[in-house]
């Protein structure tokens, strides 16, 4: 009876083992399953992406999460998205997500830094950055606003003209890089420098409204103020919600002896609650009139 006993406790364990078995092979056959799964969303997030469909994107990318929930990849691209639509409490939240996953992930803390960038978070925006470049040197988005980070804060030009170089070198298509380039010589007054950088940013973009101002400017540092009027022009008739193009336009309406167009511009913006532009505008135009009356 002993020997039945075993020889039965013997077969329920090996029957036992064998359904353990087909349960891993299940449950890695389920865990392989949602990842491939995971990934065709990923996939059809970064098609979506490409095709400038971000919502969508960012639906198929939650989607995934969901699937592979350990997977820094899509927390990362869903931030990037939410970051270009300028929703940046959600990107910093889906980026912050994807680095606990991946605390090294480069490009998130790359991401990360532009976030706190835009949020004048000057010093935490550094942080982030050089963090990302030292883990991992060839990122021409970081390298470029590491050099935004010493243009717009430091006022260190040298400092960013080498990361703006540096971004070129590794993406010669870049073009906002070479926008910034352009505005960091023009702050050195280095007029002919600004001008190539200016001229390979509209090859690249010529409907970017900022490649025309950046070019507007070094014409007016150049002293060629019917070129620059031209350009600050067709910078406002693209995009009039840049409100400096209005004061330098402006200023360069004066160069050009067209008073009245100049005031126009200096009440425009004084209409739009620029005042302090208008001020300057108009103490410049109330110059030039006393000079007339002499």
């Amino acid at each position: 009876m002993m020997m039945k006993i075993v020889a039965l406790f013997s077969i329920r364990m090996i029957l036992f083992l064998l359904c353990l078995v087909q349960v891993s092979e299940c449950v890695a056959q389920s865990a392989e399953d949602a990842e491939s799964q995971a990934y065709q969303k990923i996939y059809e997030g970064n098609i979506l992406m490409d095709k400038g469909l971000y919502e969508p994107a960012i639906a198929a990318y939650q989607e995934a999460t969901t699937l592979v929930p350990n997977d820094p990849k899509p927390y990362y691209y869903m931030s990037f998205l939410y970051a270009e639509l300028g929703r940046l409490s959600e990107a910093k939240i889906f980026v912050e997500k994807a680095l606990q996953i991946w605390p090294l992930y480069p490009e998130a803390h790359a991401l990360l830094g532009a976030i706190y960038l835009q949020n004048q978070a000057f010093e935490r925006a550094f942080s982030e950055l050089n963090f990302a470049i030292t883990q991992k040197y060839e990122q021409p988005s970081a390298l470029n606003n590491l050099g935004g980070y010493y243009l717009l804060h430091k006022n260190n030009m040298d400092s960013a003209i080498y990361f703006f170089c540096e971004t070129v070198r590794l993406d010669s298509a870049f073009s906002d890089a070479y926008i910034n380039l352009s505005n960091a010589y023009l702050h050195k007054k280095a007029v002919a420098d600004a001008m190539i950088a200016a001229q390979k940013a509209l090859q690249l973009s010529p409907e970017n409204p900022d490649v025309y101002f950046s070019l507007a400017n070094a014409y007016f540092l150049d002293g060629k103020y019917e070129e620059a009027e031209k350009l600050y022009r067709k910078t406002a008739n693209q995009d009039s919600s840049l409100i400096a193009v209005h004061y330098n336009l402006g200023r360069a309406l004066l160069a050009n002896e067209k008073m009245d167009e100049s005031q126009k511009e200096c009440d425009y913006l004084r209409g739009n609650g620029f005042i302090k532009l208008s001020e300057l505008l108009q103490e410049e135009i109330s110059e030039v009139r006393a000079m007339r009356l002499k």
